[in-house]
């Protein structure tokens, strides 16, 4: 049995990024066959004047289109497409035998209670399903309906997708179609699909990283302290979970327009692990990492809180 959560909101704040005008210093004077060479943008000399792919306020248009699953293992990266109709407000998960289910998709709130969680679960119908699961699991479309939360990000033509199934996982498209075998780090699914813009260049990057603080972020990719992070804010609740008192935390999207940006953290090694997590993290005076927590992940949407 699912509980209930009584949330007190806390947040934290995002700051931004953009691409901009670069101020060019005056040249001296060339001579007749000298070639002045433009400097390069930095993060000093860019101006955060974009507008960047915004936070999905309206769920079935920003998710329209194919998602592909990412994992670190080759024989299940990419297993499985997720192909959203806007138009029709469905989703038809396929795997690469030509399994699959066709879902209407619905918008619900994962806590209701509070403001925060609006929209930020969708509950998957099934409509249909694939002959070999109809043989194998019954006509029964419920059993292969589920409730997921999830929340999205972008970084240098990117979208990054994260799915979580939020009930007890006896669903065919949790067990069957996904799999624990493709999870990756938080207890869900990564997906990623190409957006085809350059938002953040390096320079933009450098603005949007925190400086000198300690914040929670969302991380989605990880090699060492290399690390792709997206704020986050969270709030907190005192929560009776199976007859214990347990301090939890829950997350939602920063308020700005800059909330569904991912920004990378580097120290020069190679970003090729997914790892999706929540952190806390410290920066120093010139947005180095100087520690990284992992926030362990307790179910339903929650986090354990401190």
């Amino acid at each position: 049995m699912k509980k209930y959560l009584l949330i007190l909101t806390s947040f934290l704040v995002l700051s931004g990024c953009s691409q901009g005008n670069v101020v060019r210093p005056e040249p001296s004077a060339p001579s007749e066959t000298a070639e002045v060479e433009p400097p390069q943008a930095t993060a000093e000399t860019v101006e955060l004047t974009d507008n960047p792919i915004a936070k999905p306020d309206e769920a079935m248009k920003y998710l329209n289109g194919n998602w592909v699953l990412r994992t670190n293992d080759p024989e299940t990266n990419m297993a499985v497409t997720l192909e959203f109709d806007e138009a029709s407000g469905t989703v038809k998960v396929t795997n690469l035998d030509d399994d699959y289910i066709t879902a209407s998709v619905q918008l619900f709130s994962s806590y209701p209670d509070n403001t925060a969680t609006t929209d930020d679960a969708l509950r998957f119908e099934a409509t249909e399903a694939s002959e070999a699961y109809k043989e194998k699991f019954g006509t029964n479309l419920s059993v292969y309906s589920s409730d997921m939360q999830w929340f999205t990000g972008s970084s240098s033509g990117q979208d990054y997708l994260f799915l979580r199934e939020l009930g007890n996982g006896q669903s065919v498209l949790d067990y069957e179609l996904l799999g624990d075998a493709k999870m990756t780090g938080d207890m869900g699914w990564v997906f990623t699909r190409d957006n085809f813009t350059a938002f953040p260049t390096s320079a933009e990057n450098e603005l949007l990283k925190r400086k000198n603080d300690t914040y929670y972020a969302y991380c989605w990719m990880r090699n060492g302290n290399s690390v792709l992070l997206q704020e986050m804010d969270t709030f907190e609740t005192d929560e009776n979970w199976y007859g214990e008192p347990l301090k939890t935390m829950r997350i939602t999207y920063t308020d700005g327009a800059y909330s569904n940006i991912i920004c990378l953290y580097s120290d020069g090694d190679d970003l090729n692990t997914f790892k999706p997590g929540l952190v806390r993290v410290t920066v120093d005076a010139e947005g180095k990492i100087t520690a990284m927590e992992d926030i362990s992940y307790m179910g339903y949407g929650a986090y354990a809180g401190e």
